[in-house]
């Protein structure tokens, strides 16, 4: 049991996860950056929706083309 303690002690750990953990915090990040452009987009779409049935389809086309 001892042995084993002392194998397990001696681990290093730490400086090989660093790079991996990075990319992780990287892709999270893209994926927050992603879903609020996607919130964007969509709510561009439903605006753009609401002054098709307002006015007329070319406005409407051209204000979600400005967008």
């Amino acid at each position: 049991m001892l042995r084993r303690k002392s194998l397990v002690l001696n681990l290093k750990f730490g400086k090989p996860l660093i790079p991996f953990s990075n990319k992780i915090r990287n892709k999270v990040e893209a994926s927050h950056q992603k879903r609020e452009q996607s919130k964007q987009l969509l709510e561009i779409a439903k605006t753009g929706g609401q002054q098709t049935f307002e006015t007329d389809k070319a406005t409407a086309t051209t204000w979600i083309n400005r967008r």
